[in-house]
């Protein structure tokens, strides 16, 4: 009884309510840093898994100076990491499909300095859904 008196009288004072939210302010983001780690591995894993593939379509298609990937799974999150790496790399416009959520395809291009990969996307925009970017995204 003496307890529940005593906790009845008790008034916090403003240093100790700060102290508990800045505590739990803490323990929140914690959490949430956990989680985009989380995350980040996740997407890191479908980034190498994909790139497995990548790299058989790539030596099957050495010759072409714009490249095209096609990938059954490829998680839509990660074909642009995709494309702007093998654009790179290759030093080619590249356009990454998946066909993970189709219909419809999902797609993501990118280009190199000289080549306007967007005119060509629009140049064909009638078969497309939609289409957007900069001359050498």
């Amino acid at each position: 009884m003496r307890v529940a008196r005593e906790m009845r009288s008790f008034r916090p004072d403003a240093v100790l309510v700060q102290g508990v939210h800045e505590a739990t302010l803490v323990l929140l983001a914690r959490r949430l840093a956990r989680s985009l780690v989380e995350a980040n591995h996740e997407r890191q894993e479908r980034e190498r898994e994909a790139f497995v593939g990548v790299r058989q379509q790539l030596e099957a298609q050495p010759d072409r100076s714009v490249l095209i990937l096609l990938g059954l799974d490829w998680h839509p999150g990660v074909i642009g990491t995709i494309a702007t790496r093998v654009a790179a790399q290759t030093r080619k416009p590249t356009i990454v499909l998946s066909l993970r959520d189709a219909p419809p395809v999902t797609g993501s291009a990118r280009s190199v300095e000289g080549y306007n990969i967007l005119a060509v996307l629009e140049a064909g925009s009638n078969l497309l859904e939609r289409c957007g970017g900069r001359y050498c995204a």
